[in-house]
């Protein structure tokens, strides 16, 4: 059996300022191993998932799938996943970075469109 491409990227394990990386990883492994099916693509996600918060919240999913006994929709099970673990402090210091450059650059614009008496 040839060797994978994708490294062992490891449990998440609630910490948010490693999740965009864990992400990243859990994707390429989806992908490397062609999990094709949502179901499947879940159930190896949340499997990746231990310790604290992020046991919990698999423990909590798996639960609520198995009383459900149906499929989630993955982009809404992406968009809640991302919701729950991503790193807000770098999104909003992002987002106030980008205030910034628009507040430069409107100053910029006002002053050299200027009316000169």
């Amino acid at each position: 059996m040839p060797k994978s491409m994708v490294s062992d990227l490891g449990w998440f394990d609630e910490d948010k300022t490693k999740f965009k990386d864990w992400w990243r990883g859990i994707c390429l492994f989806l992908k490397n191993n062609r999990v094709i099916e949502t179901d499947n693509r879940i159930t190896a996600i949340l499997d990746h998932l231990r310790g604290g918060i992020a046991g919990i919240y698999a423990q909590k999913k798996l639960d609520k799938l198995d009383e459900e006994l149906g499929i989630q929709d993955q982009n809404e099970f992406i968009k809640e996943i991302k919701t729950t673990f991503s790193d807000k402090t770098k999104a909003v210091s992002q987002t106030s970075f980008s205030l910034y450059l628009h507040n430069q650059w409107t100053n910029f614009y006002k002053l050299s469109h200027a009316v000169k008496p």
